[in-house]
């Protein structure tokens, strides 16, 4: 997906979960993005085991792979 980037490193942001601050007293939140680039979208559907995100909270980070 976009770049690629070495195990263990940081890449740019692909698909960004949110582009606006979450509410400071919410503690749940839910939706959908878009994914406006569609060679970007066509490579997601192929291969969605190469896709991982990470969700930073007050209480730490959160990461998810699509490799089980």
């Amino acid at each position: 997906m976009g770049a690629a980037v070495s195990v263990g490193k940081n890449g740019a942001v692909q698909v960004p979960l949110f582009t606006t601050p979450v509410p400071q007293n919410g503690f749940a939140v839910s939706g959908s993005v878009g994914v406006p680039d569609t060679a970007l979208l066509k490579q997601i559907q192929k291969h969605p085991a190469g896709l991982y995100a990470n969700l930073y909270t007050a209480e730490g980070r959160l990461d998810w792979s699509g490799h089980h």
